[in-house]
């Protein structure tokens, strides 16, 4: 399993397998203190594809073809410090990732009036490590919205382009970390189901 982890909020995915129409399925928990947020009982379990999930747990697909594009979406952010997002080709969950941002992305409604001179000599030590660093420092933040569609519920019967989504602010080296546990578990998955991506580099590299 790869993990996402802020505080006592985790993103986990978890690759399950390759269907008979080689679709890639796997399921994303929100979790709290390692425990999943979601009534299990709210989520859609009205056939044996949708019965084949953990409690708590959120289903998703991707085609063969775009199994591992999250793994170009990570990588382009923590790359460039660009917003990215991320939707397979059936909507189950959007990914959004905005680098050195804070959610709701807007001015602040306060004014600072006062600063310490310690926390200024502190701000000054910070920006001259982060030039020293190229730009980038393992204590910058991401924020990261992950939006699962109203499709993993009851008895919705389409994709609704809406749903509940969790909001974190990881820090770069947890979003590295992420990326790397997922890659790693994705390149095993890829070995033992005979996909492309096990061949040489990691997939969609």
């Amino acid at each position: 399993m790869a993990k996402l982890t802020s505080r006592n909020l985790s993103i986990e995915i978890r690759f399950l397998e390759l269907d008979e129409c080689q679709w890639v399925q796997y399921e994303i928990f929100f979790l709290y203190k390692d425990q999943p947020m979601v009534q299990d009982a709210l989520l859609k379990r009205v056939n044996e594809h949708w019965s084949k999930r953990s409690l708590g747990a959120f289903k998703a697909n991707e085609d063969e073809g775009e199994a591992g594009g999250l793994i170009e979406t990570l990588r382009k952010a923590l790359e460039t410090d660009e917003m990215q997002y991320y939707e397979p080709i059936e909507p189950d969950f959007t990914l959004a990732i905005y680098p050195n941002m804070a959610f709701p992305f807007m001015e602040s409604r306060y004014e600072r009036i006062y600063t310490s001179e310690r926390a200024l000599q502190e701000e000054r030590q910070h920006e001259q490590a982060r030039v020293a660093a190229g730009g980038k420092l393992p204590d910058d933040y991401f924020t990261i919205i992950l939006r699962i569609d109203l499709y993993n519920f009851g008895d919705e019967i389409a994709y609704a382009g809406e749903g509940p989504a969790l909001i974190m602010m990881p820090q770069r080296k947890e979003v590295r970390k992420f990326l790397e546990d997922y890659e790693q578990e994705f390149y095993e998955f890829c070995c033992v189901w005979g996909l492309s991506g096990a061949d040489g580099d990691k997939p969609n590299a």
